[in-house]
């Protein structure tokens, strides 16, 4: 049977701020402008705040090209503003404020961008946007531009502005209404000016919000007094790399976290009693599970800038990456609401009578935009209704014919960037094409796949009247950034540098970013990616209409603004000298023209160009710090990290429970495999455990966890996760059971998880099988000799041991040994190391998880040094290629004082006991294989002849010591256990023991960071 384990518990908001919001009311606040007064008077405690944010919202006025959520139609102007005002309405706080994370203009649809993007600010207008961050498509046409949006004025392709109010038909897309710019206040921080040293001025001094350099100051005057929040705004440093760089001359993207600090400081003196602090800032995560509300391994720039914020900073509301989550990191909310309006984040908070943020009251959630339960605003409708005849006029334009879908890479299209696509050599050939009918000549021409926003799709689209016509809309939509093209004199070792290039730096978004190739030009590219790094390329057999490239001659290359700048880290083109470019049509003039040049609709070019051998290896296993995921003791000290699984009573015979992992203790939602260590306290007679997937057939013939009547015996546990992040604990005894975690595996990651199966049983009890009759039965193994145990190629059916695979996980047992001893498991053909596997004691039942290289032949060797029964399942395997490095066991540490206690290099040697209570601080790194800076180190450690029943516990050092054991020992007798154990910054791991105890400590393995090709900018 299963067990029912209770219902989460309600978790308070400051301990995970995702806690949705129940009240319902109206908002009644003051709102006021905030100059650089002095100190504002001291708010009453329990004043409530409600912030609505989003971010990316890329000109998606109108609700058909926002996108979906699963099935329903979400997002859009219309519908982003009519969910705003819903939230408002539904909120008893005492001040609401709408703010913005970035990119509200650039990278629009064709409805926005080809009137430059003045409707997506008026529709921001009317929805009551406050105050937004820039983000890096806020400066797709520079600076100039951006204080255009921020303070209106008509833009020409003279590049003159008229005025707001004046009648200048050239400028002015309406000349009795020209465009008056944005109400909301932009804010760019991290940019500064070269000149001044100041960050760039966006205050039009017409809002209710000032730009005081970088931040801007609100005011809540609610039952309870007036307080200040202040709003920092900033993009993400690394903007310069996204843009074209003649747009932004003169400035300088600097360091988020400096930024925002020197700023925290900076109001916090010009403005005492200013607390509550919050940031815009266009940069994100990417989780590794989507979910509109949830926070599952979110990773990327926004982790590490976020830990190194003053914790005066109380949230941070961030973009860029276009992933919805909400997180609590660093004690603080960290929040992106997706793009395009399908998302609004809500942020409530009662400020405490310091006029700072209680964070105890913060509740956080994140509300899907769907349109089917809105009614469009029809503020919103009347901005789209006002600019449709003039945007219906172009688009409807027919401008070319196509006779196939023309398509961008992955599966669905537009999701993997790192591949050469039929769109990206399609866009190419075009700007080829327009240079030269130009009179620019050019040989080769290149195109960034992030500048290609759609597909070219061949059925008809709403209002064409057959299939195959590209209108000016679809034209614009395919490559909206309407870049100017330029040709570049480049040697062909430039070219070949630029293909290198692709492989991106390591601390990139995405590890490859492919270049579409005009036709004649081809080359074999190597390319291979760990996890979401790219660790090697190689680019060879590189021609021009069959000939090879000659790295001394010079080249006419023709590519786009945002590439000759050395845009998406393509550095090379930005080598050439500005003065040595020459200027061509934009892109989208490129593209027309190359359509009406062809008499019959345009084929696709395919994905022939390039020929491409792709390796990508396994994500490696990830070290969390351990925490109890399950104790089914009842008791005050019986704890888990979420308060779920604790105090359920001990299990029956022939139970089992139904152990969620996944989304816990640090561990993935959608992890493959994690590593537990798993004890049994006081079994009611001798028994086992068996851990194996929930969604199995079958329960395996193999055992976990090995203990007798009384016993307080742990294991290391190689555990299988079910699809929906579970395993199942079963046990044949009446007994506790404890789970820590402390290693998870990521999907599709190393090492391999397989459905337990057993390898070797020498016993001749019936029931003694192994999963395919080899190595079974026979007897014990005798006193000094040792079995060479095939492993590659067996395993349950469908499930077993690559032929090739590197190393393997084994729960190995020593069952009713005729004296003390143990064993020792190495690779097969490689000399036997001084080191221990597993300890047993005379008569016994013994196991131990351990992590073997395979030697020679797909087998491994296992040496009892007294005679034994031995069993072995089989749980995971390291595949080629695959992490963790397997190492020949070596001893790093043996406190005994025995002349043959020894270690690999005299280190941690003969020291004698651990006093109880004491913490050992072990180094790892440099030793016994290990490299200089590993993350993860698998270690077995044993106990020996303890004082007193007792525990040892295993950490990175740099960390609190968690509520977790890694052995537990009975006191007098020796006990070994495997562990994955993260390793802290200078390469140590500390081992705690309870009771005073002999250690000893070998290595089988270690994870090192993956090493980009391209070192992080």
């Amino acid at each position: 049977m299963t067990t029912q384990v209770p219902a989460p518990r309600v978790r308070s908001a400051r301990r995970r701020a995702i806690t949705s919001l129940v009240a319902a009311g109206t908002v009644a606040s003051t709102v006021a402008i905030v100059g650089a007064s002095g100190p504002s008077a001291q708010a009453a405690e329990g004043d409530t705040v409600q912030i609505l944010s989003f971010n990316d919202y890329h000109g998606h006025v109108e609700g058909g090209a926002a996108g979906s959520i699963g099935d329903e139609d979400a997002g859009g102007g219309e519908f982003l503003s009519a969910k705003l005002t819903e939230l408002r309405a539904a909120s008893e706080a005492d001040a609401s404020f709408t703010v913005a994370a970035g990119d509200n203009i650039g990278g629009t649809p064709f409805f926005s961008g080809i009137v430059r993007d003045e409707p997506s600010v008026e529709s921001l207008n009317e929805m009551g946007l406050d105050i937004s961050g820039v983000g890096n498509h806020e400066f797709d046409d520079g600076v100039a531009e951006l204080l255009r949006m921020q303070n209106g004025g008509c833009f020409d392709t003279d590049g003159d502005m008229a005025a707001v109010g004046t009648d200048d038909a050239d400028d002015c897309f309406f000349p009795t209404d020209p465009y008056a710019g944005a109400d909301f206040q932009w804010l760019a921080a991290n940019v500064t000016d070269d000149l001044t040293g100041e960050p760039l001025d966006l205050d039009d001094a017409k809002g209710d919000y000032e730009d005081l350099g970088g931040y801007s100051l609100v005011e809540v005057n609610g039952g309870g007094g007036v307080t200040e929040i202040a709003f920092i705004g900033m993009t993400l440093d690394g903007t310069d790399e996204l843009v074209s760089a003649s747009g932004i001359d003169g400035y300088t993207f600097e360091d988020e976290v400096t930024t925002a600090n020197n700023l925290v400081t900076e109001i916090q003196t010009d403005h005492p009693g200013v607390e509550s602090i919050f940031v815009l800032l266009h940069e994100g995560g990417i989780p590794t599970e989507f979910a509109i509300d949830g926070c599952e391994g979110v990773s990327g720039p926004i982790v590490a800038i976020n830990e190194g914020l003053d914790a005066e900073i109380d949230g941070v509301i961030s973009g860029h990456t276009q992933q919805p989550y909400n997180c609590e990191l660093e004690g603080r909310p960290v929040i992106s609401a997706w793009e395009h309006g399908k998302v609004v984040s809500e942020m409530t908070f009662d400020i405490d009578d310091q006029g700072d943020v209680d964070r105890s009251t913060l509740s956080v959630v994140n509300h899907p935009v769907i349109q089917s339960e809105l009614t469009a605003d029809p503020a919103i409708t009347a901005v789209i209704d006002k600019w449709s005849p003039i945007v219906d006029d172009i688009g409807e334009q027919e401008v070319g014919r196509i006779a196939e879908d023309i398509t961008r890479g992955g599966t669905p299209t537009g999701s993997d960037r790192g591949v050469e696509s039929s769109a990206g050599n399609l866009i190419a050939d075009a700007q080829l094409f327009g240079v030269n009918d130009a009179g620019i000549a050019a040989d080769i021409a290149f195109m960034n796949a992030g500048g290609i926003r759609s597909d070219l799709t061949f059925a008809a689209s709403a209002g064409e009247a057959e299939d195959g016509i590209v209108t000016y809309a679809e034209a614009f939509t395919f490559q909206p950034f309407n870049n100017s093209l330029s040709v570049l004199p480049m040697t062909g070792a430039q070219i070949k540098q630029v293909l290198v290039e692709q492989c991106q730096p390591g601390d990139s978004s995405r590890p490859v970013l492919f270049l579409g190739v005009s036709e004649g030009f081809t080359y074999d590219l190597d390319l291979t990616t760990q996890g979401t790094v790219c660790t090697d390329i190689a680019v060879s057999n590189v021609q021009l209409d069959g000939v090879d490239i000659d790295d001394a001659m010079t080249y006419n290359v023709a590519v786009n603004n945002f590439l000759a700048d050395g845009g998406d880290s393509f550095d090379t083109f930005a080598e050439v000298a500005p003065g040595d470019r020459l200027p061509g049509p934009t892109d989208l003039e490129a593209l027309i023209d190359y359509f009406e040049e062809s008499a019959a609709p345009l084929t696709s070019p395919g994905t022939d160009r390039v020929t491409e051998t792709l390796t990508t290896l396994p994500a490696p296993q990830v070290s969390v710090t351990p925490g109890r995921l399950l104790d089914t003791r009842t008791g005050p000290n019986s704890q888990t990290v979420d308060d779920l699984f604790e105090g359920v009573g001990r299990l029956a015979a022939g139970e089992e429970i139904e152990l969620q992992v996944g989304d816990r203790g640090g561990v993935p939602a959608s992890a493959s495999a994690a590593v537990l260590n798993i004890g049994m306290v006081n079994p009611s007679a001798t028994g086992f455990l068996t851990v194996y997937p929930c969604d199995a057939a079958e329960r395996p013939t193999a055992s976990s966890l090995n203990a007798d009547a009384g016993d307080v015996r742990s294991n290391a546990v190689f555990a299988q996760l079910s699809s929906e992040g579970t395993t199942c604990i079963y046990s044949s005894v009446e007994t506790d059971v404890y789970a820590d975690v402390n290693s998870a595996v990521p999907a599709n990651g190393s090492p391999t998880p397989v459905l337990p199966a057993r390898l070797i049983d020498t016993r001749t009890i019936p029931g003694s099988t192994t999963i395919d009759g080899d190595f079974q039965g026979g007897g014990p193994v005798a006193a000094g000799t040792t079995v060479e145990l095939q492993v590659t190629g067996r395993g349950a059916a469908g499930d077993t041991v690559d032929t090739d695979a590197v190393s393997a996980v084994l729960n190995v047992g020593a069952i009713n040994a005729a004296d003390r001893g143990f064993l020792t498991i190495y690779p097969c053909g490689e000399t036997r190391p001084l080191a221990s596997s597993l300890n047993y004691d005379l008569g016994r039942i013994a196991s131990n998880s351990v992590s073997s290289q395979i030697g020679e032949d797909g087998k491994v060797c296992i040496y009892t040094s007294v005679a034994t029964n031995l069993i072995a399942d089989i749980n995971a395997f390291v595949p080629l290629g695959g992490t963790p490095e397997p190492l020949l066991p070596a001893r790093l540490v043996d406190t005994r004082t025995f002349d043959t206690s020894t270690t690999i290099d005299g280190q941690n040697e003969g020291d004698g006991p651990l006093a109880a209570e004491e913490t050992l601080t072990l180094t790892v790194a440099g030793r016994g294989g290990v490299g200089p800076m590993p993350e993860t180190v698998i270690l077995n450690a044993a106990a020996i002849r303890g004082a007193a029943r007792g525990f040892l516990t295993v950490y990175p050092c740099d960390e609190d010591r968690p509520l977790a054991s890694t052995l537990n020992y009975e006191g007098g007798d020796i006990i070994a256990n495997s562990v994955v154990a993260k390793v802290s910054a200078d390469g140590t791991v500390c081992i705690y023991t309870s009771q005073e105890t002999e250690l000893i400590v070998d290595v089988t393995g270690s994870i090192d960071p993956v090493v980009p090709f391209r070192p992080a900018t």
